[in-house]
């Protein structure tokens, strides 16, 4: 038998509507690279825009945990900064397929990368969990900031 072991954790009194803002800044920043991320991995090397959009959002995940506690609005514009930097990761994805893979088997790689990101889902919550357990909800946000800068 299993048993619930859940707790009500109210570090920062944040209201409903603040903790939606938050959790949704991420995406208004990332809705607005898709088109000039397109743009960018045809004029620029499509890997090195990857890489340099996973890293630069990988380094201002360090600064989430700070953020917290400066205020909602401090987290919002990091979490707003890191959408506009990962905008930019699918279409490069795109933009590599377009030279490292045969024309016919574009489609089917495309896909498996892009599954990648829901296997990674699939690691990442119940090791954030784990992590969070074992040493805080803080040393998350460091372990994923700091795993893609190795």
């Amino acid at each position: 038998m299993t048993t619930n072991n859940t707790r009500n954790f109210t570090e920062f009194a944040w209201s409903s509507g603040t903790k939606g803002l938050v959790q949704s800044s991420f995406f208004w920043g990332y809705l607005m690279t898709q088109i000039p991320g397109g743009f960018m991995a045809c004029r620029y090397p499509a890997n090195r825009v990857f890489g340099t959009a996973i890293t630069a959002s990988a380094f201002l995940n360090l600064f989430i945990p700070w953020s917290c506690y400066v205020g909602p609005s401090m987290v919002m514009f990091i979490r707003i900064l890191q959408g506009l930097i990962e905008g930019v990761t699918y279409p490069a994805c795109h933009g590599i397929w377009r030279y490292w893979a045969p024309p016919l088997e574009r489609s089917r790689l495309a896909t498996l990368a892009f599954c990648g990101s829901y296997a990674g889902a699939v690691v990442g919550v119940p090791l954030s969990g784990w992590l969070t357990l074992a040493f805080g909800w803080q040393s998350c946000f460091y372990f994923y900031g700091k795993v893609p800068l190795v």
